[in-house]
């Protein structure tokens, strides 16, 4: 009360406590989609009804402040400011309250990972999950707890200290958040390069790695900008996102998709491929496909390929508009296939 520093101080962290509850809410069923070994991990724990719980404590608390600001309106002069003015900043035992609520909610999601590390799964991993299966499982989870955990860190550090540098505890707890995202990048990774080997590329598979990729160069950078000040991390995220944008582009996506396809398919690696989608691939994928038309040993494939082929002799004719190097060298490849016939 009257603003001590005490009063403060206990109001910071149960505002803090009252944060983490949303982000939590969310949090925790994103880990569990994304991760088998965490889900079975809190399926060991006793069944509890959190949403009985809040709304108990929810109602006590309102009861609670209702007789504590009754009887503190009794004893003080109607003169005697009770509530001090709200100042335009968080207090940093605010951010730092549901950082440490994050944290520790990351470090039982490494605790479940532990069986990983040390060889075996400890029968975490549920029996009716095949390997591909939990490669594919909670990418996209991944990617949208990296952008929570990158929201989380710009707002305790712009919110607590808007003029000033943030509290060493504060960057702290941040470079932990920030070290967990690159473990969920990694971790995510890991299970992307374990589909591709599983089941081959795709355009999206390849596109959702880039992400992946300029999430944890971001993650790197703020991280460093927490202890480097001066290091101007806005300049290194918009730089990084012009390369990665034009190395995309430059590569040709489609192109490598398909290479990459065919070549594991013939050379054994991959013990199918995904036709259809090479169905839907650029121009530049035409030379792979008249490769796996001529190399495949299994005819249906081989038969699915020349009717791809087929389907894209009109390419031929294309628009000047549209000219480049690689519609050109599908268009004589074409029409080679063309003049066979």
């Amino acid at each position: 009360r009257n603003g001590s520093a005490v009063g403060r101080k206990c109001g910071a962290v149960l505002l803090g406590l009252g944060l983490c509850i949303p982000i939590l809410a969310i949090m925790i069923p994103l880990l569990m989609q994304a991760d088998a070994a965490f889900e079975a991990l809190l399926d060991l724990m006793p069944v509890i009804s959190f949403g009985e719980i809040f709304a108990t404590v929810l109602f006590g608390i309102g009861i609670a402040l209702f007789q504590f600001s009754r009887g503190t309106a009794l004893k003080h002069q109607p003169s005697t400011p009770l509530v001090s003015k709200v100042k335009a900043r968080l207090s940093s035992l605010t951010a730092n309250t549901v950082l440490c609520a994050v944290c520790l909610l990351y470090c039982v999601y490494l605790l479940s990972q532990l069986s990983y590390f040390i060889g075996g799964f400890a029968g975490l991993l549920p029996q009716e999950y095949t390997l591909a299966e939990y490669a594919r499982r909670g990418f996209f989870e991944m990617a949208l707890l990296c952008a929570i955990n990158l929201g989380l860190i710009i707002l305790a550090l712009s919110l607590s200290a808007p003029n000033s540098r943030a509290p060493l505890s504060t960057r702290l707890l941040c470079l932990f958040v920030g070290l967990a995202t690159l473990f969920f990048v990694a971790a995510a990774s890991a299970k992307m390069f374990l589909y591709i080997d599983s089941f081959g590329l795709t355009r999206l598979r390849v596109l959702t790695q880039v992400i992946m990729c300029f999430l944890g160069l971001v993650t790197v950078f703020l991280c460093i900008w927490l202890f480097v000040p001066r290091l101007p991390y806005m300049k290194a995220v918009i730089l990084t996102a012009l390369i990665l944008g034009a190395l995309v582009s430059w590569v040709d996506v489609d192109t490598q998709v398909a290479k990459y396809n065919v070549d594991a398919y013939l050379s054994g690696q991959l013990e199918t491929v995904d036709v259809s989608h090479l169905k839907w691939l650029g121009n530049g994928a035409t030379a792979h496909i008249l490769r796996l038309a001529q190399e495949a040993e299994d005819a249906a494939v081989a038969q699915s390929a020349q009717n791809i082929l087929r389907q894209r002799q009109n390419l031929s004719a294309f628009d000047f508009r549209g000219w480049n190097y690689v519609n050109q060298e599908a268009a004589n490849i074409l029409r080679s296939l063309s003049e066979e016939r």
